[in-house]
């Protein structure tokens, strides 16, 4: 086995590094080895590694044809995509890992229960379905387990239960029997999650959305969906650019809510009667296939009211005052309206939010975190109007 150099993977690893300032010294330690006579054809096999144990790759090619020096230059991008998305899976702590599941299961099931131990976090949640019986059908319900093992521990060291059924564990380091961070390595290693896990890079590494976007960009350039292209466009917008930001943010709540309608009407800077009110972006809800935007319709939400702020700082009180007289003078608006805010809300603003439901009128803001992970489960042909209902629910809870 023999340490090589990569002027490719070298140009990579600068690029990580510039990104993940704090990873220096695993970024740096990473080498790429080969053995020449390695691989399942004999034609050689090519990792990386890190610099202490070369023996134990992080990630191994073993072409069919022979693998000479003169072609690691070829492999220096899935190799250093591979680096990046060992550190990202090595880097989630548990209590990551188990938000991450959480998000996702919630997607299709109501009924979770989160048990936090000190050994494990249990997620238990129930789905219905039906099983035939005595040639009929009965609902039953079948309660599922994901468990979660925090890092200080081993999936082999902790007591089980003699009998289990239908419990998946997550264990870092372990490696059988279990999700591991090699497990997550391969379930990130494919298109589309590659490139739109992007909230669970951030959190891994603790790193600016806009790191993670330059990182995706060039581990994976053959990325040109327009999903990504879009999420490229508003992390890369400075703010204060008014006209700007109103034109991305219009293709980008299209793209979003093209699942929820069999045509998405969508409306913009459309005046009232008298002219005096322009209002950003309308969406017509009054056919939608969603299952939230059919409650609000049964709410009396005839049409979604959107309203966009290119501010570089989060919103006060006083800047959606304007936003609220919109709402309250259509009754189609059915006393519910969406601010899109690149900061979000101040703690002002969010106490106003409370008084304003209590009066009868919901305003959700969403941020640009909220658009970036709605447009990841679009990507993903998954709900992501599963982000405005978290939030309207959670902000009900507390009116």
């Amino acid at each position: 086995m023999k340490k090589m150099h990569s002027q490719k993977f070298e140009e990579f690893r600068k690029l990580l590094i510039k990104n993940l300032p704090n990873h220096n010294f695993e970024l740096n330690s990473i080498e790429i080895y080969l053995d020449r006579d390695g691989g399942v054809y004999n034609k050689g096999k090519l990792s990386i590694a890190k610099d202490d144990c070369p023996t134990c790759p992080i990630f191994s090619v073993e072409p069919s044809s022979q693998l000479n020096e003169a072609d690691i230059d070829g492999y220096a991008q899935e190799l250093a995509k591979h680096a990046f998305l060992y550190l990202a899976a090595t880097s989630l702590t548990h209590s990551a890992v188990a938000e991450h599941f959480i998000s996702v299961i919630k997607l299709a099931h109501n009924d979770i229960r989160v048990k936090d131990l000190p050994d494990r976090i249990e997620i238990t949640y129930t789905s219905i379905y039906l099983m035939p019986k005595s040639s009929m059908f009965t609902i039953s319900p079948d309660a599922r387990k994901l468990v979660v093992i925090k890092d200080h521990m081993l999936y082999e060291d902790i007591q089980k239960p003699w009998y289990e059924n239908d419990t998946t564990y997550y264990s870092k380091y372990s490696e059988d029997n279990v999700i591991s961070f090699a497990s997550i390595m391969g379930m990130l290693s494919y298109d589309p999650p590659f490139s739109h896990s992007t909230k669970l890079y951030a959190t891994a590494f603790n790193a600016p959305m806009n790191s993670i976007i330059e990182i995706i960009s060039a581990l994976n350039p053959k990325e040109k969906s327009t999903s990504f292209q879009l999420k490229k466009k508003l992390v890369n917008l400075p703010t204060s650019l008014g006209k700007e930001y109103e034109t991305v943010i219009q293709e980008l709540i299209y793209y979003i809510f093209s699942n929820c309608y069999e045509q998405v009407e969508m409306f913009v800077q459309r005046a009232n009667e008298n002219r005096l009110r322009i209002r950003d972006i309308i969406i017509d809800n009054l056919t939608p296939k969603n299952n939230f935007l059919t409650h609000l319709n049964t709410c009396g939400v005839h049409y979604l009211l959107m309203d966009a702020k290119n501010y570089k700082n989060p919103l006060k009180p006083n800047e959606i005052d304007t936003f609220v007289n919109y709402i309250r003078e259509g009754k189609r608006f059915g006393n519910f309206g969406i601010v899109l805010s690149r900061k979000g809300a101040t703690k002002n603003l969010k106490a106003q939010q409370i008084k304003m439901m209590r009066e009868g009128v919901e305003i959700i803001i969403l941020d640009d975190n909220d658009i970036l992970n709605m447009v990841d489960l679009r990507a993903m042909n998954l709900d992501p109007i599963s982000i405005l209902k978290e939030k309207t629910r959670d902000l009900r809870l507390l009116a």
